[in-house]
């Protein structure tokens, strides 16, 4: 990171933040095999960008590890401080140490003026004057690596590099049993905290304190530990506590940084009953502010406690130099209605421009998180794991290739034994977790056993489907259909145009498209797998939400696409009908029952697994070759759709209405964005895990201060 070892700042932390999310360690920097784990973390999806990213990576890793291996390998060979100093010099020079320091240097006299880099210069120079008298002292002696390190450490720490600014006051901060700072104004003693300091006098040994004394009684002489240790610590903390000239503080915390509950030390009980409660504990928060305010920063990072007495502040603070930041302080600290200039928009947005739903659920929830994701392009590093999302692309993937290779094999779903379809099922597993654990040496036990268990578990998924299937006239036509601007033979994703003239097309893949034919028309209804917690109503269009399917469906049946007509069958006279939009629960949660009975647990399985969401044509041949356990409509005693289920329904003219509406929704939102508009202005609106703001990545950096206090 500091530049010495010949890597960018870019590169540095494109190849910490892939070592942090695959977690690697040890032997895996340095045994020669090429990191091939997907940047993404586990996912079958895999671009160019990702391979090319992959490529920057090692070669960062190249740069940093061959140097250091080399000097291991002189390390091992060394024995006399000379060959140490000499192996040292060498990894310095393979990283032409001085001609970047040289660099940096140059850098920061045209940062900071004239000669503010000359300790840079002289730092290799007085390395190796460090060494060269180490070597012309004590060259020719042996000494091992630990030696040779610590005499090292001497030689810098008795060395003055660059001016250290003068000063009045200073706070030194040293390890309590090392520490040699007699006779200081005021001592901090910090983390007095049960088993941390004083620290637990635990013995690990098999024979306890009492066994050691019975021992020793009968002439077996053994050294009690614990007593020694325990002594040791309390008399490290008096030690500590005696440094002090005129006062005190000593500082623990009541969590950790899980936020599980911590106790304080037992010294800092017995103080209290050694003072007759005199000296007790208080929080932080409960001392005058007056007695806590040792810096300006730390008035204004709390100005919203002081209440009456802000003036008396603010004048202290004035009179200290920090008006400006007074005056920045009253101000309203929200970015709202901060737009983007001009010239930034068309930076970012030209005449035609890709969307998908995710960016307009993102822009529609807040428009500052989808500025920090797409435009800016931020995220957190989170470590490669097996989580939710994860499982949701397992699931995908055993559905799609499950089907697919029923169709490859020219088979119906009522044509394979149940043994086919667990062996399809679990050759579908291993296909997926093969791709995701690409360039992992070895899995562990543990997320074995996970994927087992999810095979396991994606069976009820499957045998719901199957038996959907088995008595339904529409098939499995498409799967991960992609539906693009100029995707070969396949739909063309719909064009919107907004009033500043640009074009808008929403792309993406359809999970299954199922066909059913009737005579030369071909009913069209387009399947979306959910493994989280959907929820769909039909009032969500109108608002911009859940629009993609229907989009999806509307590019199916407009398609100009001869290719693509012909191979769904809609040749000649025939038309595309919009048979309906259906969501299906894929979703992996714990089934609980009352007794342990085979049959009824079957019954909740499949009961969950038969939820449907969306909306279909009312249309009677196209209902009728649905299986009507799976579809989100149920019926009266009359045999007529409910009340509830006439909103899922649409006519004609309904399908029409719903492209109107689709299209007032993306072109208002898509030219709120091109507006430059970026306020923190998250919905009030939750999700199906709080409110908006709870899990947003982006809460260090929004100014959007008072919505996060209420959430």
């Amino acid at each position: 990171k500091c530049s010495l070892c010949g890597i960018s700042r870019d590169e540095a932390d494109e190849f910490e933040l892939y070592v942090e999310k695959w977690q690697i360690t040890g032997s895996r920097f340095t045994d020669g095999i090429f990191w091939n784990m997907n940047p993404l973390g586990f996912s079958d999806f895999r671009d160019k960008n990702s391979e090319e990213k992959l490529l920057r990576i090692d070669a960062a890793r190249q740069k940093i590890i061959t140097p250091l291996m080399l000097l291991e390998e002189n390390v091992k060979e060394a024995k006399t401080v000379k060959e140490h100093s000499m192996a040292l010099v060498n990894f310095l020079l393979s990283l032409r140490a001085e001609e970047h320091l040289q660099k940096m240097a140059d850098d920061f006299d045209l940062q900071f003026g004239n000669k503010k880099g000359d300790g840079l210069r002289k730092i290799f120079k007085t390395v190796c004057d460090i060494l060269d008298s180490l070597c012309e002292i004590l060259g020719d002696i042996e000494v091992t690596r630990e030696v040779f390190s610590s005499l090292l450490k001497i030689s810098f720490t008795e060395t003055d590099i660059g001016q250290i600014p003068t000063f009045t006051e200073q706070v030194i901060a040293a390890s309590a049993d090392t520490a040699r700072i007699p006779g200081k104004k005021h001592i901090y003693i910090i983390g007095a905290n049960a088993s941390v300091f004083p620290a637990s006098s635990a013995d690990d040994s098999y024979f306890s304190d009492n066994d050691k004394r019975t021992l020793s009684d009968l002439g077996l002489t053994m050294n009690i530990d614990s007593e020694i240790k325990s002594a040791r610590e309390l008399y490290i903390f008096q030690r500590a506590l005696s440094f002090a000239k005129k006062s005190i503080s000593i500082l623990y915390h009541t969590s950790d940084s899980d936020f599980k509950s911590t106790a304080k030390s037992e010294a800092v009980t017995r103080i209290t009953e050694l003072t007759d409660n005199i000296i007790t504990p208080v929080k932080i928060s409960e001392i005058p502010f007056c007695k806590r305010a040792y810096s300006p920063y730390y008035v204004l990072e709390h100005n919203i406690t002081l209440d009456d007495d802000i003036n008396t502040y603010d004048e202290a603070l004035i009179e200290a130099g920090y008006k400006d930041f007074i005056e920045i302080r009253k101000q309203n600290i929200t970015n709202s209605h901060l737009k983007l200039k001009s010239d930034t928009i068309k930076s970012l947005y030209g005449a035609s421009v890709k969307m998908s739903q995710s960016k307009l659920d993102k822009f529609l929830k807040c428009p500052m998180s989808y500025f920090c994701t797409y435009n800016l392009k931020l995220s957190s590093n989170e470590k490669a794991e097996f989580d939710t999302r994860s499982i949701g692309n397992f699931i995908h993937s055993i559905l799609e290739n499950f089907f697919g290779e029923l169709k490859k094999r020219g088979k119906r779903i009522g044509d394979i034994s149940e043994e086919e379809k667990q062996a399809l099922v679990l050759k579908t597993a291993e296909d997926f977790t093969s791709t995701c654990f690409e360039g992992i040496p070895s899995t562990s036990a543990r997320l074995k056993d996970t994927i087992s268990k999810l095979s396991r578990a994606a069976n009820p998924i499957v045998d719901s489907l199957c038996r959907e299937l088995k008595d339904c006239k529409y098939e499995p036509v498409f799967f991960e259909l992609e539906i693009d601007k100029n995707a070969a033979g396949n739909p063309e994703a719909s064009v919107f145009k907004t009033s500043d003239g640009r074009e808008v097309y929403l792309s993406g893949k359809i999970d299954r498209v199922d066909t059913y034919k009737k005579d030369d028309d071909v009913y069209v209804r387009v399947i979306d797998y959910k493994s989280g917690n959907k929820v769909f109503s039909p009032s969500d269009i109108e608002s911009g939400e859940n629009m993609q399917m229907f989009l999806y469906l509307k590019s199916i049946v407009e398609t100009k696409n001869s290719d693509f007509k012909k191979k769904i069958g809609a040749e000649g006279e025939g038309k595309m009908i919009p048979a309906g939009v259906i969501y299906v629960k894929t979703s992996m949660s714990d089934t609980q029952v009352n007794r342990e009975d085979k049959n009824l647990i079957n019954s909740e399985i499949d009961k969950k697994n038969r939820v449907r969401l969306g909306m279909l044509l009312d249309d009677y041949e196209s209902i009728n070759a649905m299986n009507p356990s799976f579809i989100p409509i149920k019926f009266n005693s009359k045999g007529e759709p409910d009340a509830y289920s006439k909103s899922k329904l649409y006519t004609d003219n309904g399908w029409k209405n719903i492209n109107d509406t689709i299209e007032k929704s993306v072109t208002s939102i898509c030219e709120k964005m091109f507006s430059g508009d970026i306020e923190a202005a998250p919905i009030n609106k939750k999700s199906a895990s709080g409110n908006v703001c709870k899990w947003c990545d982006f809460k260090p950096i929004c100014r959007n201060a008072s919505r996060f206090k209420k959430s």
